[in-house]
């Protein structure tokens, strides 16, 4: 089952479906020019090309705290649909997304995922077509929170989340959309995210996760981190390191299937 966690987790993180009916937020979200600005020049430096993959594959290898390896493929088409599979001895895990809903495949089984905690998953190995790409958005939160130290480096951190369509219930979205990125002053490169996951059960039971990306590679213009950690609740759980990605490889329908 823990394999299953992070395959659910790990592209991690909460974009459509209301969640429960209620009124509609008529408040109009607050746009930080600052933070808006930091984004813009992460974005751009993360490589315009990302406007153009249409598709992705990458493999590469994950291994968790406790010693235990195996690997890993990450597969996307668009920023809405995602296939995962984890392969470790003994143990393999798939979880495929598409448009805000889907479910995890584990020893034959096959388990729907509640909609809190597939609502706002990108395909963040990408970090051009991650939440970041979002800040677009006009009903998307966009918060300057400040300078951070991140591994001895200055960071900008910037707090997202979004502002519900009809039918949804104010609170409970903020609860599931919020997401923080951490982008390097010098580089502008995205180096931390701190996302949630969320109880199957009760959403408001929500455990943090961080996640470290390093390793930054040019690939097709766009700037790929080949080395991605995961910290749950300041303990680290686990690394994916890749040994392969390529854009745009005509991937079928059917993989999201």
């Amino acid at each position: 089952m823990r394999l299953a966690r992070l395959v659910l987790s790990f592209v991690l993180i909460l974009s459509s479906a209301p969640l429960l009916n209620s009124q509609q937020s008529t408040v109009t979200p607050q746009r930080d020019p600052q933070a808006l600005s930091v984004l813009g020049q992460s974005l751009l430096a993360m490589g315009s090309a990302g406007q153009a993959v249409q598709d992705s594959v990458a493999n590469g290898t994950l291994t968790f705290s406790d010693g235990r390896n195996g690997t890993i493929t990450l597969k996307s088409k668009g920023t809405d649909r995602f296939r995962n599979e984890a392969r470790l001895p003994g143990d393999e895990s798939l979880m495929i997304v598409v448009a805000g809903r889907g479910h995890v495949v584990q020893a034959s089984q096959t388990r729907p995922l509640p909609i809190w905690m597939t609502s706002y998953l990108r395909p963040n190995h990408i970090p051009v077509l991650s939440r970041i790409s979002d800040s677009a958005k006009p009903n998307t939160k966009v918060l300057y929170i400040g300078l951070e130290d991140v591994n001895g480096q200055l960071a900008h951190h910037v707090r997202l989340s979004n502002l519900p369509a009809s039918g949804k219930r104010a609170d409970l979205e903020e609860i599931i959309s919020e997401f923080h990125v951490f982008v390097d002053a010098q580089t502008h490169l995205l180096v931390k995210t701190l996302s949630y996951d969320f109880s199957p059960v009760i959403l408001e039971n929500r455990t943090p996760v961080e996640t470290y990306f390093s390793d930054y590679r040019s690939v097709s213009g766009v700037q790929v981190p080949f080395r991605i950690t995961r910290y749950i609740r300041g303990t680290r759980d686990s690394e994916i390191v890749l040994t392969y990605i390529q854009f745009n490889v005509g991937l079928p329908d059917t993989d999201f299937q």
